[in-house]
């Protein structure tokens, strides 16, 4: 929404780049009749179908009101580690979104730069995030400021759930070492898409040596090569019984 643009971010070259991705929505609408829609999950009733079978969807997690009554009240905690051009307070309304199937019980977990309280999850309760998590996403980038170990901790998954930092070179550190030191002492299995900040000593340890296929940047497969889960592209399935194959 414009008013949200206005709001989060800052300077000439990010004004732009968002600029840029209005006009390609409004060209879209005027020539493939794409339909656009804010992302507030109360005003999104029901999930979104990803097939014509009805057996793919996708779930709007958040943002939810009281997200976007945080993010009014200017509500954030320190430390910001926000890139050039983006206001930390933002991250109340970063989409949360979960992609399950109707086939088996589990749930593809998307994060983007989620505030750590916006994730919640109750043992024995009805949760938004109900069945079984096969893979997830690490909330921005692995920042400290994002990570509730909590949530992670408790929510039901799969044994050596894949956890993903998307991540590139930059001067926060990020991800930070305690964010990759919970996720493997809670059993989860670590990707990223760069070693940079606390992935770099963890490529060396035991964890970090785990065989697996080398990905190229263009997704190819290098038979010779060892693989090299700390960076380039990765590449996952999920079969009908919700095991998940690394490829």
């Amino acid at each position: 929404m414009p008013n949200f643009w206005k709001a989060a971010i800052e300077g000439e070259e990010a004004n732009t780049e968002i600029l840029r991705l209005f006009y390609m929505i409004r060209e879209a609408q005027e020539k493939i009749s794409m339909r656009s829609h804010q992302v507030q999950a109360e005003m999104i009733h029901s999930d979104i179908p990803l097939d014509d079978d009805d057996e793919y969807f996708i779930k709007i997690i958040a943002p939810k009101t009281k997200h976007l009554d945080n993010y009014a009240k200017n509500l954030i905690e320190a430390p910001f580690e926000e890139e050039a051009g983006n206001k930390p307070r933002t991250n109340w309304l970063s989409t949360v979104i979960k992609i399950y199937s109707n086939k088996h019980d589990g749930f593809i977990l998307l994060t983007s730069d989620s505030n750590k309280d916006t994730l919640f999850y109750k043992k024995n309760a009805t949760n938004d995030l109900d069945g079984k998590l096969l893979l997830a996403q690490c909330p921005h980038h692995g920042a400290a400021g994002n990570f509730k170990n909590a949530f992670w901790k408790l929510i039901n998954r799969a044994e050596k759930t894949p956890i993903v930092f998307s991540v590139g070179n930059n001067i926060y550190g990020h991800p930070a070492e305690r964010v990759v030191s919970e996720f493997n002492k809670n059993n989860y299995e670590i990707f990223s898409t760069n070693e940079v900040g606390a992935l770099s000593e963890l490529k060396h340890s035991m964890v970090g040596k785990e065989a697996s296929i080398h990905l190229s940047t263009f997704g190819e497969i290098a038979a010779t090569s060892r693989i090299d889960k700390l960076n380039g592209d990765k590449v996952f399935e999920i079969d009908s019984t919700g095991e998940v194959v690394t490829i």
